[in-house]
């Protein structure tokens, strides 16, 4: 591939933003971009642009610093207290009050920390018991604030109230109505039914409030599979759907539709609110779009669907509908997001990540951090089509649009209606 000095050498302000639209929004922060960005900047300041650019050149540039070379993460150490070794978290969940609450890997226990992120309490050690865990992973609150948590290895789900007392646990070994395999995330729609992920079952189960089985759906098959039976009209009865391999994760949008992470058919799996199937995105691959293992999904407060990409080592956002957006891959200070596997969406509406093999968390560090790029027009209200100005523009993460230099967007033309 030419260097990046050539590939930009002769292309005009609005034609370089093109170019890094369509290239490194895959990995907008990795070591390619960051050349590409170097090759602009050299270009800017030695004035290598036709007299007419060099305003919209300079103002580019700073839109996509800002964008490209700032990690919207930040890092949070939970602290280590004892004989405890390091932990990877294995799932979060937020309070009513934004309390967050971690489910602690490897030391079998569940975390709550206050606001300002000091631990408030903790609770539950590796067994058996009531109370005990072996290795926790997704949690869920109802409308009480009761906390469900999946205990992994133990094939259940136990509750507790919101001082973390214990209430009760379902679930036991096996496949049949109200059995589990390696439960991994639950969910509490809005109605108090519980539904639980299972990635061993390869289904997803549903439970009342006092952990009585409502029945299950899904069954273990690939994507293959899948498309053979629907061409060859294999029934229900021989071919349950939907078909899954893996699930590991949940999550809701504002209008009620459910996506499930699908890992090893790397694909997220969409469903309305009876639990319908309404499409499926994602393949294996490396490319926008693709996944190696999408183990976790999460979805803010504009609908936007995040994906833990697990062997590519990035965070991928999406449209509802499954349309390729941004993909993150460097967390605070440049460092690697390596294994993605847990992420969760704070009452704030802050994206957090959880990775496999670090016990550190990383969070978005606030509602000003850059999240996307935009070009915006200006046009004549009376035709909607005539163009009279355009403008470079920043996405902030509560969803303002700010000029590159932080401020309010500015378009040079006349007053008007627009």
């Amino acid at each position: 591939m030419p260097r990046p000095e050539k590939r930009i050498q002769n292309l005009t302000p609005q034609e370089i933003a093109g170019l890094f639209l369509q290239e490194c929004s895959l990995n907008s922060t990795s070591g390619e971009t960051r050349d590409l960005l170097e090759a602009l900047r050299k270009k800017v300041e030695s004035g290598d642009f036709a007299e007419e650019h060099k305003p919209r050149a300079k103002e580019l540039l700073d839109a996509l610093t800002r964008l490209f070379t700032t990690s919207p993460f930040k890092t949070f150490n939970r602290p280590l207290e004892g004989n405890l070794k390091p932990s990877p978290p294995s799932g979060m969940a937020w309070t009513a009050d934004g309390d967050l609450i971690v489910a602690d890997d490897f030391n079998h226990r569940i975390q709550i920390f206050d606001h300002g992120l000091k631990l408030k309490t903790q609770f539950g050690t590796k067994g058996k018991g009531p109370g005990e865990f072996q290795y926790p992973k997704g949690m869920a609150l109802d409308g009480a604030g009761n906390l469900y948590v999946t205990d992994s290895w133990n094939h259940r789900v136990q509750k507790f109230d919101p001082a973390g007392q214990f209430i009760h646990a379902f679930g036991g070994f096996g496949e049949g109505h109200g059995q589990m395999n390696e439960p991994w995330d639950v969910l509490v729609e809005p109605s108090g039914r519980i539904v639980v992920v299972e990635r061993y079952n390869h289904r997803l189960q549903f439970f009342d409030a006092e952990g009585k089985s409502l029945g299950w759906m899904g069954a273990r098959a690939t994507v293959f599979e899948d498309q053979l039976a629907f061409i060859y009209g294999t029934s229900e009865a021989n071919f349950p759907r939907p078909a899954f391999e893996f699930p590991t994760g949940i999550a809701r949008d504002s209008l009620g539709h459910f996506y499930i992470s699908d890992s090893a058919n790397h694909r997220i799996v969409k469903f309305d609110g009876e639990w319908n199937p309404v499409l499926a995105f994602g393949c294996q691959g490396e490319g926008p779009g693709e996944f190696q293992y999408a183990m976790h999904v999460a979805v803010d407060g504009n609908d936007h669907v995040y994906v833990a990409d697990l062997n590519n080592d990035r965070i991928q956002k999406f449209t509802s509908e499954g349309i390729f957006v941004a993909a993150f891959s460097q967390g605070d200070g440049g460092t690697a997001i390596k294994m993605p596997t847990v992420l969760g969406m704070d009452t704030a509406n802050r994206l957090w990540v959880g990775l496999t093999l670090d016990p550190a968390l990383l969070s978005v560090a606030g509602p000003d951090a850059v999240v996307d790029w935009v070009f915006l027009e200006l046009r004549d209200a009376a035709s909607g089509t005539q163009v009279q100005a355009t403008a470079n523009g920043l996405v902030q993460r509560d969803g303002d649009v700010v000029s590159p230099q932080g401020g309010p967007v500015v378009f040079e033309a006349d007053a008007g209606n627009y």
